[in-house]
Order: C-alpha cells, then sequence, then structure tokens
C-alpha cells in the first residue's frame, strides 16, 4: 500500500476529529458514571467507575486483569505520563481514551485500504464506523473496548501489509501478544491472522512467542501495579455463559448485527443490586422513527452486498479471509457469553463494516455509495440523538441509589 498525501490528510482529520470528540463527551459527561456509588454498570453493564479508577490509580484493585492481562500497564502509562506534566488524573485519563479514539480510527483507514479501497471510499466507511452506534458510545467513554478493537484492527492491517511485502515474523508476534494482553478473547484475532499468512506448524509458534510476551509484560506490569492478577487461574467466567439475560439467539443477533450500528430507543432496566442501567437487549427490530427505519434498511442493505463482494474475494485475500472467520467466532462468542450483548459491539462493528464497504467492489458499487452516504447521515443523526439521551440518563431517572461496587460486570 503506498501512502500519498490524500492519505494523510484523510487519517490527520478523521483521528483529529475522533480524539476532539471523544475527549469533549467524556468532558461532558454527568460526573455520576464514574462514580461507584451511581455509576456501575449504568452505561449499559460498562465498568465507567472501575475503569476510570484503575486508569488513574496504579494502587487501584484492577481486579479484571484476568482478562485483561496488560491493559493497566498501558492505560495507567498513559496516564501517569500526561500527570507528570500537571494534567489531572481525570483529564490524563481522558485524554488516553481520546488518542485510543485517534489510533482506533486511524488503523480503521489503514485496514481499509490495505483492502484496496480508494482514499475516498475508506475515508467514508472509516466515517460509517466512527458514527456507528458503537462508534458513538464506546469511543466516547474510559473503557477497553476501544482498545481492543484497535488491537483487532492492527492484527487486520498486519496480514494485509504481509501479502503485499513480507514482513519480519516478530510483527506478528507483537501484533498477537497485544490482542491477547488488551483482552483475551480477542486473541482470536492476532492468532487468525497469522494463520493467514504462515502454516500451521509457524502459527503455533509465533502464538507460542506472543504469549511468552504477553508474559513478560504482565511481570513487568506485576512490578508497578501490584494488585493486578495473573490471567492464569482463577476468573470465574463461566457464571456469563447461556444467560437467560440475554434473551436467546435472536436478541443476541439483533443487537450485534442491526443495534450496534443504528441505535434504538434507550431502555432503563432494573438489575439487581445495581438499580437502574441503560439497555438495548430487549429493544425490537424496528425504531420509534423514519430516520431509525432508513438508516437501518440501508445498513442492512450495504451488508447484505458487501458480504457478497466477500464471497468473491475471500480466497484471494487475507484480510477479507481473516475477517469473515472472525466475524463468525465474535457471533458465536457472544451467542454464549455475556448479557448485555451491546457491551461488545465495538469488537465486531468494524469487521461488519469492512464486510459492508467490499459492496463497493461489486456491480452494486453505484447504489452502495449512495446507501453508504445516506446511512453516514441517517445513522449519524440517530445516534447523536440516542447519545444525547443516555447523557442525560440521571437526569430523567432517579438512578443515584447506593450501589453494590464489589462485583464488575463481565468482558
Amino acid at each position: 500500500m503506498t501512502i500519498r498525501r490524500a492519505d494523510v490528510c484523510a487519517v490527520t482529520i478523521l483521528a483529529a476529529a475522533a480524539a476532539i470528540a471523544s475527549y469533549m463527551s467524556v468532558v461532558t459527561l454527568d460526573p455520576r458514571f464514574f462514580d461507584t456509588t451511581t455509576g456501575n454498570d449504568v452505561w449499559f453493564e460498562g465498568d465507567l467507575p472501575r475503569l476510570m479508577d484503575e486508569m488513574t490509580n496504579r494502587w487501584a484493585a484492577h481486579s479484571r486483569a484476568t482478562v485483561h492481562p496488560v491493559w493497566s500497564l498501558f492505560a495507567c502509562s498513559g496516564v501517569y505520563l500526561f500527570r507528570a506534566f500537571g494534567i489531572s488524573r481525570i483529564h490524563s485519563a481522558m485524554i488516553v481514551a481520546a488518542l485510543i479514539a485517534a489510533c482506533w480510527t486511524a488503523l480503521m483507514y489503514a485496514v481499509l485500504r490495505v483492502v484496496r479501497h480508494a482514499p475516498l471510499d475508506a475515508a467514508l466507511f472509516t466515517s460509517i464506523a466512527l458514527v456507528s452506534a458503537a462508534g458513538f458510545f464506546w469511543l466516547t467513554v474510559p473503557e477497553t473496548f476501544a482498545a481492543a478493537s484497535a488491537t483487532m484492527l492492527l492484527a487486520l492491517l498486519v496480514a494485509g501489509l504481509d501479502e503485499r511485502r513480507r514482513l519480519p515474523e516478530r510483527w506478528f508476534v507483537l501484533t498477537s501478544a497485544l490482542t491477547l494482553g488488551v483482552t483475551v478473547t480477542n486473541w482470536m484475532a492476532g492468532i487468525l491472522a497469522t494463520k493467514s499468512r504462515y502454516p500451521w506448524r509457524r502459527t503455533v509458534q509465533i502464538t507460542a512467542n506472543a504469549f511468552v510476551l504477553v508474559v513478560v509484560l504482565w511481570t513487568i506490569q506485576r512490578v508497578f501495579i501490584p494488585r493486578a492478577d495473573f490471567f492464569i487461574g482463577y476468573s470465574n467466567e463461566q457464571r456469563y455463559l447461556l444467560r437467560p439475560e440475554a434473551g436467546g439467539v435472536r436478541r443476541v443477533l439483533t443487537a450485534l448485527a442491526i443495534h450496534s450500528v443504528v441505535m434504538p430507543p434507550i431502555d432503563a432496566v432494573e438489575k439487581p443490586r445495581r438499580g437502574l442501567i441503560m439497555s438495548i437487549q430487549r429493544a425490537p427490530i424496528g425504531g420509534n422513527s423514519l430516520v431509525w427505519s432508513e438508516a437501518a434498511i440501508a445498513w442492512l442493505v450495504l451488508l447484505a452486498c458487501g458480504v457478497w463482494g466477500a464471497v468473491n474475494l475471500v480466497s484471494s485475500s487475507a484480510v477479507v479471509r481473516t475477517v469473515c472467520m472472525l466475524v463468525a467466532a465474535q457471533i458465536g462468542l457472544h451467542v454464549l457469553y455475556g448479557t448485555e450483548t451491546f457491551l461488545y459491539a465495538l469488537h465486531l462493528v468494524p469487521l461488519l463494516v469492512i464486510l459492508a464497504s467490499l459492496s463497493a467492489k461489486t456491480a452494486f458499487r453505484p447504489a452502495a455509495v449512495v446507501l453508504a452516504v445516506a446511512l453516514l447521515v441517517l445513522g449519524g443523526v440517530n445516534n447523536a440523538r440516542q447519545w444525547r439521551e443516555a447523557r442525560e440518563f440521571f437526569l430523567h431517572h432517579n438512578a443515584a441509589g447506593a450501589r453494590d461496587s464489589a462485583e464488575p460486570t463481565e468482558r
């Protein structure tokens, strides 16, 4: 992939816009979202209070290191770096979140370019990913999902670049380690990207080397963050398997395939020991406005055309092949695991957008471009409206009662 001036301009504009929007969004959020007495699980079961505490305090519990092995090392290092320049701990965390959003955006654009999209098409579909429900709601809060999603995009990028010019094996070791280090289930991206370019024997060796690298990083992390437990051993994640709250396969698929892109009206539901939280798990197919319906239809048609395009490219493109396998793996995982499926939306939506972008490589290209622009506008309007509703959650609901902060949600 040759880097052109158009690429530099597009990445600079998109990444800067993402960073500014992320920072301004976190700044304007009600502080109660970050308070352990009021905010636990409120943001679609996200652990905003815990994450804010762990990002800004290396002596915090860091209780989820068992599933995010070295996330605390990266997040705390960034926050403490900015604090060294006199920036408050809260604003340092907000800056780190904004920088992660910028990196995620740049990687999304780069992967689309590796799939051989023109700069304008890559910018269009990157913008769609940014204004998707997953982008609006998870790139704008301090959480692990943006960083975890970025490592998956990095794995795809490395596989795509290697397809054009052979990269040193250490790139795959590093990428695989990062996918495991931020979120253990996303190691699938590092492993599948490696397998797309290497035979099984070398894939196993690279995977083993990546594991050793994560252990080394965890050891370094343990020195600076003493309460971060090792990621092999007790985690008790089986308690989140096949939970009835998820509502079955249909609810999960609806949340992943439609509501993660076009946000439906947000419900306030009662969760034991948590009080009222935001949820879209039971939201029906069909919004409460014409804008929602038109955006959802545009998205589904675009995705269907993109899947058709993927069928024609899957045998010739390592990136497309890996994306298809990752989509299947992520869907399979969340059919079994979790209660609020939207919590994991940012792990899947970039993959779905990459698939949808392949519609621009089919005979349906003229219609696909029109649908993409319509989705960008209508979906952006709808999701911005729903984000404002979410931001005002505490103004609409009496959710300020004391909450049990001992048990974090699933990741």
